[in-house]
Formats: C-alpha cells, sequence, structure tokens
C-alpha cells in the first residue's frame, strides 16, 4: 500500500503516478497487461485479499470488506475504496 496517495496518471507506471493496470502489474509482481485481459479471468466465488477486481476498463485489487485498491481516474489519487466491479481469481 505505499503507493496509496500517488495521483492517477493515464498510462502511468509509478512515477509520478499510476494508471489502474500498472498498479495491478506492479503490486503483483507481472509484467504489464491492459485491463481487459483481466476480464478474461474466471470469477472468484470467494474473493480474496489481492485478487484482481475488473469493470469495463478498469482493473483494481480486491482489498477486503468490499473495498478495493485502484488507480480510479484524473483526481482521484490512488488508495482503497468500496468495491466496484467483479471481483475475478487468478487461474
Amino acid at each position: 500500500m505505499t503507493q496509496k496517495g500517488k495521483p492517477y496518471q493515464w498510462g502511468g507506471s509509478g512515477n509520478p503516478g499510476w494508471d489502474c493496470s500498472h498498479l495491478v502489474c506492479y503490486a503483483i509482481g507481472c509484467s504489464y497487461r491492459s485491463s481487459g485481459w483481466f476480464a478474461s479471468l474466471p470469477n472468484a466465488e470467494t474473493p480474496q485479499v489481492g485478487d484482481p477486481v475488473w469493470s469495463s476498463g478498469h482493473v483494481a485489487l480486491y482489498a477486503g470488506n468490499n473495498m478495493m485498491l485502484e488507480a480510479q481516474g484524473d483526481g482521484v489519487p490512488v488508495g482503497v475504496y468500496r468495491l466496484r466491479g467483479t471481483v475475478k481469481r487468478w487461474s
């Protein structure tokens, strides 16, 4: 969660800010994937912290208690916000 508070930046990979898919890939240690790639993952029956959360054109990470860590969009810093989207599971 050390990235909380950084600004949203379209296409950003951490310096100075993040976009949603770069943040998720950084957090899980994978090579970059667009947000659409996460749509193909199966839905999680029992969400676990760190599972991807997908909605059309957006991806975040499940943070527990119906919350998600995300780089949401312009003017909104990276942070933990209410769950919006479908929790997926890593296959």
